[in-house]
């Protein structure tokens, strides 16, 4: 049951991420992800999630939670290096998902909602 648990968590994490690196805009979900998950514009909010779901993934305790748990943590140097050598990145991010934020915020007013 706990690694069932574990799994539904290390799905949702992997799907954020996804939607996050893609920078999707249909359904709302770059919007939602800039509202609820602003941590991960920032380099070292980034490194911390990166962190935590390579331990998440290290406690499965399966062969494939350790080779995935090993990948994200050789992701997170290479992360920080990217971000720390290009600030500019970090920035652009930023001001694209606040980009998809506003265009939400304009199709709801549009719709009529709040």
């Amino acid at each position: 049951m706990t690694v069932a648990i574990l799994s539904l968590y290390a799905m949702s994490f992997g799907c954020l991420l996804c939607c996050f690196e893609l920078r999707l805009k249909q359904f709302g979900v770059q919007a939602f992800i800039a509202k609820n998950f602003g941590f991960l514009h920032k380099a070292q909010g980034r490194v911390v999630f990166l962190l935590c779901c390579g331990f998440l993934m290290f406690s499965l305790g399966t062969v494939m939670g350790w080779v995935v748990g090993a990948y994200l943590s050789a992701l997170v140097p290479a992360n920080v290096y990217i971000l720390f050598k290009y600030p500019a990145l970090e920035k652009e991010a930023l001001d694209y998902q606040m980009s998809g934020m506003r265009a939400a915020a304009m199709a709801m007013k549009f719709r009529g909602g709040k």
